[in-house]
């Protein structure tokens, strides 16, 4: 059992790595007119009966998959075609089932091939372009193209940004193992994700020609100044302070906003003094060359 699996696998390389040195020099030696997948020699042939019995293809232009012995037909079991030959010959191959120069399924030749049930099956299978190869993924697994198509398919935002962004984060976490580099945990890992994702769509939310409602005792600033309103809030049992401004034209329209949670000071004076500088940091990397600042109300 164990050398059919070190055989499994070193076929299942030789399937994905045909740049490799030792693929060159098998495929020039015992299968130069064929794939591996029908090379007629006895230690290969072993590695591909174990391969065959977990695998599927997943069609790409539909040349190497034989319509009729393949597993192909299904996701999920059975994989191989169970309707009865018939039409196409026993070689026949799934790009026989596709029109190249459109690429759209041959429909009425499948539907008087195939049982009802199967021939929608395969004319549910996703189409790509003909330079596309066929490839074979593990069964019940399926690969990262495939889970790639049914994450854009079925999710939405930010449900499509959670998702890409965690796989990120693994890959991540993959090469500082590789590295020997510190690793974060699976929790911290979903929690970076979401709120990096929270992060992206706050700060890419745009606001176009939206004029708040302000309150009347809100003067604009003379143009071209920019009205920056301060605020601040103390936390005594987290012993920090949120410190928040908004910056407005003199239409009203907002030109930014900053917020932040910072170490808190115990004298009220100071936390307010802490604020300004903050919010006028805020006001200089947005670049405002001209400033109003105003106080709102002060909570402790």
């Amino acid at each position: 059992m164990f050398n059919q699996a070190l055989l499994a696998k070193q076929g299942w390389r030789l399937l994905h790595q045909k740049d490799s040195l030792l693929y060159k020099v098998l495929k020039a030696k015992y299968f130069p007119t064929c794939s591996f997948m029908e090379a007629d020699m006895r230690s290969i042939a072993k590695a591909r009966h174990i391969i065959r019995l977990g695998t599927r293809w997943r069609i790409g232009s539909g040349t190497q998959v034989n319509i009729w012995d393949d597993n192909w037909a299904n996701a999920a079991s059975p994989y191989k075609i169970t309707s009865p030959r018939q039409i196409l010959s026993s070689h026949a191959k799934v790009c026989d089932l596709i029109d190249t120069s459109t690429m759209q399924r041959k429909s009425s030749l499948i539907d008087s091939i195939f049982l009802p049930l199967e021939a929608q099956r395969i004319k549910a299978i996703r189409l790509y372009q003909p330079s596309r190869e066929d490839s074979l993924v593990w069964v019940d697994t399926g690969s990262w193209s495939d889970l790639v198509d049914f994450v854009l398919r079925k999710t939405s935002s930010p449900e499509t940004e959670i998702f890409f962004t965690t796989a990120w984060k693994i890959w991540a976490n993959r090469n500082a193992t590789w590295l020997n580099n510190p690793q974060i945990s699976a929790s911290t890992t979903s929690y970076q994700a979401v709120t990096y994702v929270e992060e992206y769509i706050g700060s890419t939310r745009r606001v176009s020609n939206v004029y708040p409602v302000v309150p009347g005792s809100w003067s604009p600033p003379a143009e071209p100044f920019v009205k920056l309103n301060v605020t601040w809030k103390y936390f005594r049992k987290r012993k920090t302070m949120g410190v928040g401004s908004i910056a407005r034209d003199h239409t009203g329209a907002i030109m930014g906003t900053f917020s932040a949670e910072i170490p808190g000071l115990e004298d009220g004076l100071q936390r307010a003094a802490l604020s300004l500088v903050r919010s006028l940091q805020f006001g200089h990397e947005a670049d405002f060359q001209k400033l109003v600042v105003e106080f709102s109300s002060l909570r402790s």
